[in-house]
């Protein structure tokens, strides 16, 4: 793929561009055109207008700037970086994504991909539009990798309609599975901290939290959730703080398997809950003190 050759565009220049028609209701300009087809564009929608269902060869990132799109997958609001590709490996590294003007819905979508890095980025306020969150990572394919470091979540979800959204859901889709390393990441102040939802998929996601802090959500600080016959999750909580959290960690469903070790999981409403079948093993090496009710680890996992 041809490199990129950096570029300085603000929002106030967008007005002041020449586009040209791409189908009734549709303009684009064009910012860079490579050799070996890789494009990048500027597309103005009328109200209503669309184009017909087609596929991208490679890869492709929509950037939202105004209003939303919609697909198949969903609909995007202004804010919403989504990220689809068969096979791509994709780095986004010291930004700040600040939904100040209550628009965005989602800041980093990732759809379709090898693997997603985040690296010292700072993501907050999402809570204003669907569905509110700011790390949604959904891979459509086998084996997508998450790995998110050195990074803050903050101010996402919504309490008002149902409590939903958060700060970094992991949710696979038909034959989809995850592979996730979060590590010295801090989710705060959101509905639901760190989430592993298998319902979408019967694939597995296998994920490890450490050095990190769960804090001040108004659910869980770490959730994994399964159905019946949805996807079989594995979870590593290691050196890790949950405090002040609803939940400090549930496991539930069958299938679900939550391992802690050497983490503190305190000032939560209830520190610890399994149900459904779900597992919470602890590895005798937690703090788990001071919760409105401790709750219990569903039993030990010997040490090697």
């Amino acid at each position: 793929m041809t490199p990129l050759t950096p570029w300085s565009l603000r929002l106030e220049d967008i007005a002041s561009l020449r586009f040209q028609e791409l189908r009734p209701g549709v303009e684009i300009h064009v910012l860079h055109d490579a050799a070996d087809g890789a494009r990048v564009a500027i597309l103005r929608y009328a109200s209503g207008a669309s184009v017909p269902s087609h596929r991208h060869e490679g890869y492709e990132y929509i950037y939202v700037l105004d209003g939303a799109q919609r697909d198949e997958r969903g609909i995007y609001s202004a804010g919403s970086f989504v990220i689809n590709g068969t096979g791509i490996i994709v780095t986004i590294r010291n930004l700040s994504f600040n939904n100040n003007s209550g628009i965005a819905g989602t800041s980093i979508d990732f759809q379709s991909g090898a693997a997603l890095h985040i690296e010292n980025c700072v993501i907050q306020n999402l809570s204003h539009n669907s569905p509110y969150v700011g790390i949604k990572f959904r891979p459509s394919v086998p084996g997508a990798h998450l790995f998110v470091t050195d990074t803050i979540v903050k101010n996402s979800g919504t309490p008002i309609l149902g409590s939903i959204g958060g700060a970094i859901v992991v949710s696979p889709q038909s034959g989809g599975t995850a592979q996730v390393a979060l590590n010295r990441v801090t989710v705060a102040k959101n509905v639901f901290g760190i989430v592993a939802d298998g319902t979408g998929s019967s694939g597995g996601i296998n994920m490890t939290i450490s050095d990190s802090v769960a804090s001040g959500n108004s659910r869980d600080g770490v959730l994994a959730v399964t159905p019946s016959g949805g996807a079989p999750i594995g979870v590593m909580v290691t050196n890790t703080k949950l405090v002040n959290n609803a939940f400090g960690i549930r496991s539930i469903g069958p299938n679900v398997i939550v391992r802690a070790g050497d983490s503190t999981i305190t000032g939560n409403g209830i520190g610890l809950s399994f149900s459904g079948g779900g597992t919470l093993l602890s590895y005798g090496t937690n703090k788990v003190q001071a919760n409105g009710s401790d709750g219990a680890f569903s039993g030990p996992v010997g040490l090697q």
